[in-house]
């Protein structure tokens, strides 16, 4: 706890010159990702007022997830292709219309669950289309010894508004009126591309790789996925970074998916409560990103990994143990603290490996494989809630982290370490600031397995 307290000090002390197109990218995000707070306790508790059932609830996550897995690559070559800063306004657009449409229909025709869905699926996948960009900006606007900083900053103004501000007012806005917040959420998106889309033009200069004798405008899509895919293949330390994250967003959607049921069930919290519950374990998060950037460069990132992941297993153990909201948002903020640092440490590492001009399509296929597994863990979630109890899914879920990270742990270190030896410490050295000392983060120095 120390340890953190004085990473988050030591962060928050820091300032590092990100450039404007970087500060707009976060403005965007920030206030876009507040309305997804919103919307992230808003969805299933709507789905709660029209059905008690476990698993029909978990299929508003599950169908939320289909719809990354499908958009992902697609969205890849698109971000890679065309300006980014359009491709995340047209994104932002889109959701925000779809949004309109679904309380028009709450409106007049009354809360139906296939709105529901289709709201879902069609935000999910316009979300997905964002990040994709937005995650493929961070390299060409900010250098790469700031990389672990910019993607803290980037990843504290979303986690912030939408694990923490959003869902703290969530609850309440919904107990006012249902469709309140999916009002507020499509306000945000509106505002967000307004503020990206002035004149911020964000497609890299170099010539994506693409098949011989082609250019990247007149490739086909399938080359164009081909030659993400290759780059993604030859670097074993890129595909173990996603090996781990995938089995992690199984574990997390299996208690996700049923984290409203936990709150009503277990905790006997009302919409109010459940979304303050929310809020605050989602503020470990937060903090997990802020720390993120100074435990990379003292730890390395694969101890970062290995240490983030095991915290996040336990956590969801104990979870299955809590029957008191304050000691469920240590729980579950212990949980949130330890992914957030997960994703500053696998962020910065991947955009280091992966070229510049291919990072979307590398990173979409990364977003693929999070894609298929998070409704994997939401469907079996339900289904072991159903068959068993919600603690049951969670004793699962904590085990099979736990179990996964045994199995895959040794294999990223040895692959980090490999990939530092290759391309030499001084291109994969970064540093949280300018002020911070020479040394950059060790992708390697995790105990030896």
């Amino acid at each position: 706890m120390l340890l953190v307290l004085v990473s988050l000090l030591t962060v928050a002390a820091r300032r590092a010159v990100l450039g404007p197109g970087f500060r707009r990218l976060w403005w965007a995000t920030a206030v876009s990702s507040s309305g997804d707070g919103l919307l992230m306790v808003a969805l299933p508790l709507l789905a709660l007022t029209l059905t008690r059932d476990p698993v029909t609830i978990a299929g508003v996550v599950v169908a939320n997830r289909v719809a990354r897995a499908v958009v992902a690559v697609p969205a890849g070559v698109v971000a890679d292709r065309y300006d980014r800063a359009r491709v995340m306004v047209a994104s932002l657009l889109l959701a925000g219309l779809v949004l309109v449409l679904l309380v028009a229909d709450m409106t007049w025709g009354g809360a139906r669950l296939a709105a529901l869905y289709a709201a879902s699926v069609l935000v999910s996948g316009a979300d997905v289309a964002y990040e994709v960009a937005a995650q493929a900006m961070v390299p060409v606007l900010v250098p790469e010894a700031n990389l672990a900083y910019g993607n803290s900053r980037l990843m504290t103004a979303d986690g912030a508004g939408e694990q923490f501000i959003g869902p703290g007012v969530g609850g309440l806005v919904f107990s006012v009126a249902q469709r309140l917040p999916f009002g507020l959420d499509a306000v945000s998106f509106v505002l967000a591309a307004a503020v990206l889309g002035s004149n911020l033009r964000t497609r890299p200069a170099e010539p994506g790789a693409v098949a011989p004798g082609a250019t990247e405008e007149r490739a086909g899509w399938a080359a164009q996925v081909a030659a993400g895919f290759r780059a993604y293949r030859s670097t074993p330390a890129l595909w173990r970074l996603t090996s781990l994250g995938t089995a992690m967003a199984f574990c997390q959607n299996v208690v996700f998916a049923l984290l409203v049921l936990f709150g009503s069930n277990q905790l006997h919290l009302r919409a109010t409560g459940y979304g303050v519950f929310f809020a605050l374990s989602a503020a470990f998060g937060v903090v997990g990103f802020r720390v993120g950037p100074v435990l990379e460069r003292r730890l390395g990132t694969a101890a970062m990994l290995a240490g983030g992941a095991a915290v996040t297993g336990v956590a969801f153990v104990l979870l299955a143990l809590v029957r008191a909201w304050p000691v469920a948002v240590l729980v579950f903020g212990s949980a949130e603290l330890a992914t957030g640092v997960r994703n500053v440490g696998s962020s910065s590492a991947r955009q280091r490996l992966a070229p510049k001009q291919l990072y979307g399509r590398v990173y979409s296929l990364h977003r693929l494989a999070l894609g298929v597994a998070a409704p994997l863990g939401a469907l079996l979630g339900g289904l072991l809630a159903a068959a068993a109890s919600v603690p049951v899914a969670f004793v699962f879920a904590g085990v099979v982290a736990l179990v996964l990270l045994g199995l895959l742990g040794p294999g990223l270190v040895s692959a980090l370490r490999d990939e530092q030896g290759r391309l030499g410490q001084a291109s994969l050295r970064t540093a949280s600031s300018p002020l911070d000392e020479p040394a950059g983060p060790r992708l390697s120095d995790a105990p030896a397995e």
